[in-house]
C-alpha cells in the first residue's frame, strides 16, 4: 500500500460493536493504537444509531450484537438496510 493510501485509509472512523465490555474496549484500544479514530457501540441499535450520525468508514462487530434486529420489525428493516 502507498504511503498516501495508507493515510487515506487512516482517516477512516471505525466503529467497534460488541456487547462484552471488555472486549469492544480492547479491541477499540488496539485499533486506536494502529492510528485510527474509533468509536464504540454495545448494541446493535446503539450501533445503527452512530452508523447513521458518525457514517464510519469500517464497522467490526460480533454477530450477536444484531440479534435484536430480527425480533423487532422497525429494527429489522433498518438492519437489512444496511
Amino acid at each position: 500500500m502507498s504511503p498516501n493510501r495508507r493515510d487515506q485509509a487512516k482517516s477512516g472512523k471505525i466503529l467497534v460493536v460488541d456487547d462484552e465490555p471488555a472486549e469492544r474496549e480492547g479491541l477499540a484500544r488496539l485499533v486506536g493504537q494502529w492510528g485510527y479514530e474509533v468509536e464504540t457501540a454495545s448494541s446493535g441499535e446503539e450501533a445503527l444509531n452512530l452508523i447513521e450520525t458518525q457514517h464510519p468508514a469500517v464497522v467490526l462487530r460480533t454477530p450477536r450484537v444484531f440479534k435484536s434486529c430480527s425480533r423487532n420489525r422497525s429494527s429489522r428493516s433498518r438492519c437489512l438496510a444496511r
